[in-house]
């Protein structure tokens, strides 16, 4: 019969602190924030013989709109950006960044990549004679 007297004794105390946790949690993990993180760039080729003929930005920036709980999973480098060359053997191309190009965690929203244009030169594997 102690432990019941141990519960319920101050129990408004008790309740109005439970109740103030409640809010002070769901107010700082369910507030938005705006967070640029730089994300490596990834060149995805269908053809398996180009070879990147020039250098190119090693790394944009995107800017993202997420959960304040899930920022230390965005600056772990856990983002990258793929830009797909597709199936084109031209020797110089112009890859479109966006949205769809970004791999990162569930529940982030990509507002914008910059630069949204890469200009890639590439080249196709000459294979030796064995």
């Amino acid at each position: 019969m102690r432990w019941r007297r141990w519960i319920f004794a101050d129990w408004r105390l008790k309740l109005a602190g439970v109740a103030g946790a409640a809010v002070l949690w769901y107010w700082t993990s369910g507030r938005t924030v705006e967070l640029t993180v730089g994300a490596p760039v990834v060149l995805s080729a269908e053809s398996g013989d180009l070879v990147l003929a020039s250098s190119m930005p090693h790394e944009v920036q995107v800017r993202f709109s997420v959960r304040r709980s899930l920022v230390r999973d965005l600056e772990s480098g856990t983002v990258r950006v793929v830009a797909g060359l597709g199936k084109s053997r031209k020797r110089r191309q112009v890859v479109e960044l966006g949205p769809d190009n970004v791999v990162c965690p569930a529940g982030a929203m990509v507002l914008d990549v910059k630069p949204a244009l890469v200009i890639v030169e590439v080249e196709t594997r000459v294979q030796g004679r064995e």
